[in-house]
């Protein structure tokens, strides 16, 4: 099997194993310190004085996902499984994955280039809400975490 498919989610050097991940989901949204002004000719100006990036994570399989040895009152690294992109080039704005079988990759496509990357950042989050589902024997579970640090405005 290969080590991309064994170690799609990494949280505090915790890899969570295939068979509590055999499905499993990634969400990424930014949280941000923003004001919207309105000047006196009713333009709208956006004042943002920083951003962050939050995700959740959920799955499910037939084991548990085994993170219950975590120091959750911590800052854990979280190397995420499911890339973002830029379009139009550029640098992501936030750690990247570098380990083997991850990678930043530029494509060009239809003359635009377009970067994906796998964030590795170091965040905030609670333990696991787990859930067995005692007539299929499944586990499922789900996992939210935002940035320490945010990025600046």
């Amino acid at each position: 099997m290969s080590a991309l498919r064994d170690s799609a989610f990494i949280l505090g050097g915790i890899a969570v194993p295939l068979y509590a991940r055999l499905e499993w989901s990634q969400t990424y949204r930014w949280l941000e310190g923003a004001t919207t002004h309105r000047m006196w000719s009713g333009r709208s100006v956006k004042q943002r004085t920083w951003r962050k990036l939050a995700t959740e994570i959920s799955g499910g399989g037939w084991v548990p996902p085994g993170l219950s040895a975590l120091d959750y009152s911590q800052p854990q690294v979280l190397a995420c499984a499911s890339p973002l992109a830029i379009v139009g080039g550029g640098t992501p704005p936030v750690p990247v994955r570098t380990e083997g079988d991850f990678a930043t990759v530029t494509l060009n496509v239809d003359g635009v280039d377009i970067t994906y990357y796998y964030p590795k950042i170091t965040v905030y989050c609670d333990p696991p809400e787990q859930q067995l589902d005692g007539t299929t024997g499944n586990y499922s579970w789900r996992l939210s975490a935002e940035m320490v640090d945010p990025i600046g405005g």
